[in-house]
């Protein structure tokens, strides 16, 4: 994928609704499945991983549609990945600190120093996954 950008969830509460603020406005096309912002046209995009899943904004391309589809499920609220509906997009939590496979992680653990943090969370990561990380900058 080229053409990345981070994507940050950001609470509305603070801020009133504002239709001058595109970086926050997306747009759902339900025959593509796929959802656009409307500032620079990206994709919001699914990154797997070991540790489970985040979002980036990446050009829409051929061949990554299996991570840029998405299903907006009207009985649930729910805006499911289309080819893995038991991922959807959650704002209410930042890490997977609570699955059993990490719970005990130096990286979830707040009473370690941050410099402990990061080296198990680097540690634990694939080489594709810190690329990304270096990537996620645009």
């Amino acid at each position: 994928m080229v053409g990345g950008m981070t994507a940050a969830l950001t609470s509305r509460s603070s801020a009133p609704l504002d239709s001058g603020r595109p970086h926050q406005q997306f747009k759902y096309d339900a025959d593509t499945k796929l959802l656009t912002s409307l500032m620079n046209g990206f994709c919001v995009t699914a990154q797997l991983s070991e540790a489970g899943a985040n979002l980036a904004m990446f050009q829409c391309q051929k061949g990554n549609e299996h991570l840029q589809q998405w299903s907006y499920n009207v009985s649930s609220g729910l805006i499911q990945l289309t080819v893995m509906p038991s991922l959807c997009i959650d704002a209410g939590s930042s890490t997977n600190c609570s699955a059993p496979k990490f719970k005990n992680a130096t990286y979830c653990d707040h009473g370690a120093s941050v410099k402990e943090r990061i080296d198990d969370l680097l540690a634990r990561l694939t080489l594709d996954g810190k690329a990304l990380f270096l990537n996620a900058g645009g």
